[in-house]
């Protein structure tokens, strides 16, 4: 009887552990999932680019949409960006779960007073119809046709 207990108490705990491995596995995964591709971390205040539907911190995609109006996953020419909601909610379910995960109330503070996208959807704009740049090559021809302005 005694021996009984011990096996079934030694199969219980072989089930706990493994169950803990799965649940390890399960948050990593969602991690990998919730993490921004700028800042490397979990998402604060996700925005999606459209149209490739790539999310990321707002504060980490107004930095960079002030260098590039493309996506800094797939580099696809955005049009719009709005914020994610269903991320948003994903991620407090994640970090709920795995508090250690969450951001400082200063960084927090940091993506906040930098982020651009206040709004439910923000219009990028789209760089100028390409303009004939006078290069080394324009301006001698420019010059040998007499078209200098």
């Amino acid at each position: 009887m005694k021996r009984e207990k011990e096996e079934e108490m030694k199969k219980k705990n072989e089930e706990r552990k493994e169950q803990e491995r799965l649940n390890k596995l399960k948050a990593e995964s969602h991690k990998e999932e919730l993490t921004c591709n700028i800042c490397l971390e979990i998402f604060y205040k996700p925005v999606s680019i459209i149209p490739c539907l790539h999310s990321f911190c707002g504060g980490c995609l107004s930095d960079w949409i002030k260098k590039s109006k493309e996506c800094p996953h797939c580099r696809k020419q955005g049009t719009q960006v709005q914020k994610s909601h269903n991320m948003q909610n994903m991620t407090e379910l994640f970090i709920k779960e795995n508090p250690e995960e969450d951001r400082s109330d200063e960084e927090k503070k940091h993506n906040d007073d930098k982020d651009i996208f206040t709004h439910e959807t923000y219009n990028i704009e789209q760089p100028s119809a390409a303009v004939p740049q006078r290069g080394l090559f324009g301006g001698l021809f420019g010059m040998i046709n007499n078209n200098n302005p």
